[in-house]
């Protein structure tokens, strides 16, 4: 690809742009690793200038955020999606809604693939643990949210919804890493049917949140 010329970058071009080198640094991940893939090794994937490259992403770690928030934002546009109607919702389908949606949309190949590459160089690289970190936080202020919402529309007080947000969150992966290892299958159908066990055991303790 040729590289850009000077000038002021449209907003459109700016969005291809970090497209671009968002897709050029997710393969270089995925080829050869976190910790072995430099920034000039992606710039030269995506077919631009290092200066370019910093300019949008100072860091190799700011580089990576991006790929995870990407992620993390797909699932959750899903997690829109499905929702329907705040006047129609429950804490209890707004919850399968999440859970089902961020476990199947985590569970496709690429991004099963990003999820093993954290594991396996997160606990040897303080930067990637800090991004893992960011993205456990906001997941859990995510279900928090639901969980607050709902305390006030139903009349059920919670003493620490960012707690049972983490109980939450804590079982759900349970059931994405039986998936991420293979033990239990991705189909959307078996899916679906074990959130539903996780949510309704989850409220059955609601009052004791």
């Amino acid at each position: 690809m040729p590289r850009r010329g000077r000038g002021r970058l449209r907003l459109e071009d700016v969005r291809e742009l970090e497209a671009q080198l968002l897709s050029a640094a997710q393969e270089a991940f995925m080829a050869h690793g976190y910790g072995a893939t430099s920034m000039a090794e992606v710039a030269r994937s995506a077919g631009v200038s290092k200066t370019t490259l910093y300019a949008k992403f100072p860091t190799k770690a700011a580089l990576f955020r991006a790929i995870v928030d990407q992620q993390q934002d797909e699932a959750y546009g899903a997690v829109d999606e499905a929702v329907g109607e705040a006047s129609e919702r429950s804490l209890a389908s707004s919850l399968r809604h999440l859970a089902e949606q961020t476990v199947l949309h985590a569970s496709q190949p690429e991004n099963l693939a990003l999820n093993r590459l954290i594991d396996w160089e997160a606990p040897r690289l303080p930067e990637l643990a800090e991004v893992t970190h960011a993205r456990l936080k906001r997941s859990i202020g995510r279900i928090a949210g639901y969980i607050g919402e709902f305390a006030a529309r139903d009349g059920i007080p919670c003493r620490d919804p960012e707690a049972a947000a983490e109980l939450f969150n804590f079982t759900v992966r349970g059931l994405y890493h039986e998936i991420r290892m293979g033990v239990r299958s991705a189909a959307p159908d078996e899916v679906r049917a074990r959130v539903a066990k996780i949510v309704e055991a989850f409220l059955a303790s609601r009052s004791l949140w």
